[in-house]
């Protein structure tokens, strides 16, 4: 989310969570664009995400008291010790892994004592966002540790497929926008409703 109305239309689908990237190399990228204020208008069941990419952990951990973040979503090259010292500053985590091949999920296990989510997402050169799907079925066949989203090409046309994989939760991204960083509302609440029922 990086558009105050669009924020604002988006608070009143009560989603449970809404990101926030605050990596400077996306177009997607808030934090000049949104307030703090600007999240008031989230419900409190609401979690706030903020999206980081191997940034200084320093940087986070203002930017989290800033906009009074409760997760954060790390996306870059962060190690189980960087997690450790986010969550000691009282903050949750999502490790993020992207995917191509089974092997690419070798490394979980080593993060599961330091994270509370897992999110995984298409392995492409850049960071997220690339709107095209991996092969689920990897992760249908993996023992993973912890509950776990589901990202990368995640559309109307496939979502319910999504929901079936097991996933804790799928990340609209998107698929669900009119411009980078702005959602389309009306395809979100149809999209809502299908995974509610």
């Amino acid at each position: 989310m990086a558009e105050a109305e669009n924020l604002v239309q988006l608070a009143r689908l009560k989603p449970d969570y809404v990101g926030f990237i605050f990596y400077p190399k996306s177009p997607r990228y808030m934090a000049e664009r949104l307030s703090a204020e600007a999240l008031d208008v989230l419900p409190e069941t609401t979690k706030r995400v903020g999206v980081f990419v191997s940034e200084k952990t320093e940087t986070v951990l203002s930017l989290a008291k800033r906009y009074a973040l409760d997760y954060v979503q790390l996306h870059g090259d962060e190690t189980v010790e960087y997690c450790q010292t986010i969550r000691r500053h009282g903050l949750k985590v999502i490790k993020v892994f992207r995917i191509a091949t089974r092997d690419d999920l070798k490394s979980i296990a080593e993060y599961a004592q330091c994270a509370d989510l897992f999110l995984f997402d298409t392995k492409t050169p850049a960071y997220g966002g690339c709107g095209s799907e991996f092969d689920w079925t990897i992760l249908e066949e993996a023992d993973i540790p912890l509950p776990w989203l589901i990202s990368g090409g995640i559309s109307p046309d496939n979502i319910l497929r999504a929901c079936q994989t097991g996933a804790f939760a799928v990340d609209l991204n998107s698929k669900f926008e009119t411009a980078p960083g702005i959602k389309d509302i009306q395809l979100l609440e149809e999209c809502f409703k299908s995974i509610r029922n």
